[in-house]
């Protein structure tokens, strides 16, 4: 399914769904960022009387994802409900966004947030900075390619809820951004159907 433009769908682009719920819980009275890095370890050689150095590709690395979410007042405890579930070392957290669909990344695991700070126009911004989460590879795989990053396959699901209604270790079917990328799609495909 493809992932639709900013503008025949911003709110997919505007909110990412991160573990129970969506930031920010009402696109409309906020945004999100995100700025994701897809990493990859490159081991470059030169050979003794050789011009160039030759490179060659070692391992992908975990991906370093930024999401920056600003919002405002009224998202307030929403938002606070949100920074005590999204704390320093939880995770893993099942992540849907159009960047992290390009880069491959389903789940994250919080490294640490900054915020929330308040600007003059009562407007706040957290900002969670996360790694990649991806599972132990099983006995077999470390023995064959020791630094395989392995798509998460344990991550929890979750439906999305309002914050303050999700309750720690609740697992229910999870809808996220996957929905309103069918969503987008169905309607392209309608609009290239019309005479």
């Amino acid at each position: 399914m493809p992932i639709p433009a900013p503008s025949d769908n911003p709110d997919v682009w505007d909110t990412v769904t991160l573990g129970p719920g969506d930031l920010p819980p009402n696109p409309r009275e906020g945004t999100a960022t995100l700025k994701v890095q897809p990493k990859a370890k490159l081991d470059t050689k030169r050979k003794g009387g050789a011009q160039k150095p030759t490179t060659t590709n070692a391992a992908r690395e975990l991906a370093e994802v930024t999401i920056t979410v600003r919002f405002t007042e009224a998202l307030w405890p929403d938002m606070e409900a949100a920074v005590e579930r999204l704390q320093p070392g939880s995770g893993p957290h099942k992540i849907g966004h159009p960047k992290c669909r390009l880069a491959k990344i389903n789940a994250v695991s919080i490294e640490s947030y900054e915020g929330p700070d308040w600007d003059e126009f009562q407007v706040g911004t957290i900002v969670w900075h996360c790694k990649e989460w991806a599972p132990p590879p099983p006995p077999e795989v470390a023995a064959k390619k020791p630094d395989a990053v392995q798509t998460p396959s344990t991550a929890v699901p979750y439906e999305n809820k309002p914050w303050h209604e999700v309750k720690p270790g609740s697992t229910v079917a999870h809808k996220g951004v996957g929905t309103l990328f069918a969503t987008a799609a169905a309607k392209a495909v309608a609009g290239a159907n019309r005479p």
